[in-house]
């Protein structure tokens, strides 16, 4: 007897026939998505992310926590094996991926910094050779052409300033060795924003919120020379000066000049009230973060509620005023966050 199928059978036959080599779009891991709104906010705040073909500012993330976020989301990275590290910057919707050799190399695409990224980025090399107490996740880095007085705030505030980073007066080898003896002397977590005289800044994180959250509360505040709070000033007294005298940045003004002269210059406003100073401007990513302007943290929680309601938007500005009513902090709260108790070390 011959077997004779269903109508919902044969529509649903219909169905797949007619479908037959369509593909629905899918849409961007969560991960990339929240990192394309950090690098859109840097650009907005006026730190170069790329020259030409050249990545020199962006969003870094390590191996390991790459893997883990897009594991937590269903995914597998799509990345060719093995890499090291994950850049995003300005010009493509997906990162770069680049082996641990590309980055020692220093290959013409990556940041000249590139070797000390690799560095922080490795669990073993962060600890045994920049002997921080742990390596971060997450790294926010790009091109600042800072004046003086964006110097002495963030002095002021209690981040570290290196010695001048002017690539006009020394090979690369000699740049790297510089800013790897600076790095040593303030450590991460105790230190989670670093500022680089004549070159941008390093900001470091266990998650993409935490380096967020620091940008907000010293980069953002100190180097760029925004208000750190409300109109009102209701803020604690500034932080303790952290920066070791002997680690003296050039005196010479003239000496600013290279690559950070390629990017804005950063504002040169007046040191800010005491009372809007960031609150423990050395301490680390432990620390609580001070209330006030958070451009990183507001377009994280702005695309963390658009991708729950399935827009998705290429920059995190999109839903922004929505993220401050409760439905949208409903919608972020249902996004499962990165932590999945894999440690990226």
């Amino acid at each position: 007897m011959e077997a004779t199928a269903s109508p919902g059978t044969a529509s649903r036959r219909t169905s797949l026939a007619a479908g037959e080599g369509k593909q629905a779009p899918q849409a961007q891991p969560l991960l990339h998505v929240l990192c394309n709104a950090l690098v859109e906010r840097l650009e907005e705040g006026g730190v170069a992310t790329r020259q030409g073909e050249q990545i020199v500012g962006g969003v870094a993330l390590a191996q390991p926590y790459y893997a883990a976020a897009l594991y937590s989301e269903g995914r597998a990275p799509d990345a060719p094996a093995p890499f090291h590290a994950a850049l995003f910057s300005r010009g493509g919707p997906g990162p770069v991926f680049a082996t641990r050799e590309e980055l020692d190399a220093g290959a013409p695409r990556l940041p000249r910094d590139s070797p000390v990224l690799a560095r922080a980025l490795s669990a073993l090399d962060a600890v045994r050779s920049l002997h921080w107490g742990r390596p971060p996740a997450v790294l926010l880095f790009g091109l600042v052409a800072a004046g003086e007085a964006a110097l002495d705030r963030c002095e002021a505030a209690g981040l570290p300033v290196s010695p001048s980073l002017a690539p006009g007066g020394a090979h690369p080898e000699e740049l790297a060795t510089q800013l790897l003896v600076f790095l040593r002397a303030f450590r991460y977590p105790e230190h989670d924003a670093f500022v680089l005289a004549d070159w941008g800044f390093l900001v470091c994180g266990d998650d993409v919120e935490g380096a967020a959250a620091a940008y907000d509360a010293r980069i953002h505040t100190a180097l760029l020379g925004h208000a750190a709070g409300p109109a009102d000033g209701a803020h604690a007294a500034p932080g303790v000066l952290r920066r070791a005298r002997g680690m003296l940045r050039s005196s010479s003004a003239g000496a600013r000049h290279g690559a950070a002269a390629a990017a804005v210059q950063a504002p040169s406003a007046s040191p800010p009230h005491p009372a809007q100073q960031p609150r423990g401007g050395g301490g680390g990513a432990g620390q609580q973060h001070p209330e006030g302007p958070s451009p990183m943290s507001d377009a994280l929680r702005a695309t963390r509620a658009a991708h729950a309601c399935g827009a998705a938007p290429a920059c995190g500005r999109i839903g922004e005023e929505a993220g401050a009513h409760g439905e949208a902090r409903a919608a972020q709260r249902a996004v499962p966050a990165f932590h999945t108790g894999l440690r990226p070390w």
